[in-house]
């Protein structure tokens, strides 16, 4: 008798303390904004598809996503490169983050904007900024090529977040924020202190147009790409997640 009650005793702490079998089950990412809220009938209304296609993809694999960790985006990218979640939606491909990490493709690259005040007397034109004009942008954000090679990469500056930069251009402490179109957008609806207050120039989208999932190469997922492709098509062939691919 004293020897089952050991031995359920040991496979009782074994189940507990055994992380491997809690990630074999579980999708970890992290989030540097609330990714759902709910609306009057409980159901989800995700900030963002790069988050619900990363929902999505998990319900199709038959797994838990875990969206509990919260930090800005460049303590979540190192949180990614030690392995202590699995994948981040939403990268761009570039050289660096394709020897670190697996990328996996699934949506369309959103055109970037810079975000500016209604007050200013002319549209920005990033052609003729003067030398006091300053642009924000999230210092995370892997700026493309294109961009880094024009001239308005002399007067972009790094700022903590999307939100924080564009307060400040509010504040009229910078010209503008360089953003995603549909993050920028989101971010001024959400907030108040910023909604009805800017305007925006599109720029050309050029290069790799992908969005991908970049994946820890020691995670699990690693061996399920197969699985993630086959269900990155599928929810895309189905017309109620058709504007998650787009």
């Amino acid at each position: 008798m004293k020897k089952i009650k050991c031995s359920l005793f040991i496979m009782l702490l074994f189940c507990i303390s055994s992380p491997i079998l809690y990630a074999k089950d579980t999708i970890k990412t992290c989030l540097d904004y609330t990714p759902y809220q709910l609306d009057n009938t409980g159901k989800k209304k995700w900030n963002g598809k790069n988050i619900e296609t990363l929902y999505q993809l998990s319900q199709q694999l038959n797994m838990t996503l875990d969206m509990s960790m919260r930090a800005p985006f460049t303590r979540c990218f190192r949180l990614l490169e030690q392995g202590e979640i699995d994948v981040l939606a939403g990268l761009i491909f570039t050289e660096e983050r394709n020897k670190k990490f697996l990328l996996i493709p699934y949506s369309q690259k959103n055109p970037l904007a810079i975000f500016y005040l209604k007050t200013r007397d002319e549209p920005v034109d990033i052609n003729n900024l003067g030398y006091v004009d300053i642009i924000g942008s999230h210092r995370g954000f892997a700026l493309p090529k294109h961009i880094i090679n024009s001239p308005l990469y002399k007067h972009i500056t790094p700022v903590e977040s999307v939100g924080v930069g564009l307060l400040m251009a509010n504040k009229h402490r910078l010209t503008g924020v360089l953003a995603t179109l549909e993050n920028g957008q989101s971010i001024i609806n959400d907030w108040e202190e910023l909604k009805n207050r800017f305007n925006y120039v599109v720029l050309d989208n050029k290069g790799d147009q992908s969005i991908n999932f970049a994946i820890n190469k020691g995670s699990p997922l690693v061996n399920k790409v197969q699985d993630i492709t086959k269900a990155i098509k599928d929810l895309c062939s189905q017309h109620s997640n058709a504007h998650l691919c787009i």
